[in-house]
């Protein structure tokens, strides 16, 4: 049984999106309380309510960003380990690669339309050497390899 482990960490998106969600969520708390928007009580309640949401949005996203265990993927015969959670080949549906250069991959599951967060990575370093060895690990176990958007959430 040969174990191979990659270096990986979150794609470039994750960094990207969380800023964009404190920027609105500062924008529209800023709106609110300076009267601007509206000045009828339901309406500033539903406000209030948005601003409540994309804050608990932003802190579960930056919560799993700033919550990096173990940022390693290992590759085994039996499947393999991203972030310290074990999959089983059989649970895996196919491989997607999102982008060619700055190329983020992830991994879906069966039964699951989207990735989970913690499937969706890059590696952090020899990226081409890594992806051609994921891919070929991939190919020895019948798994699918596919390019394409990787749709995730949270």
């Amino acid at each position: 049984m040969t174990t191979k482990g990659y270096a990986i960490r979150w794609p470039r998106m994750m960094p990207i999106q969380l800023g964009g969600q404190i920027l609105i969520v500062l924008l529209m708390l800023g709106s609110v309380l300076s009267g601007l928007v509206s000045s009828s009580r339901w309406l500033l309640l539903f406000q209030w309510f948005v601003i409540a949401f994309m804050l608990g949005l932003t802190g579960v996203q930056g919560f799993r960003l700033l919550r990096i265990s173990n940022p390693e993927l290992e590759l085994s015969e039996q499947g393999l380990t991203i972030r310290g959670r074990d999959i089983p080949i059989d649970q895996i549906d196919r491989i997607l690669l999102d982008g060619y250069f700055l190329s983020s991959i992830g991994i879906k599951l069966r039964g699951r339309r989207m990735i989970p967060a913690g499937l969706h990575f890059r590696f952090a370093g020899e990226e081409d050497r890594s992806t051609n060895e994921l891919k070929q690990w991939a190919r020895a176990h019948e798994i699918p390899i596919s390019p394409g958007r990787v749709v995730r959430w949270l």
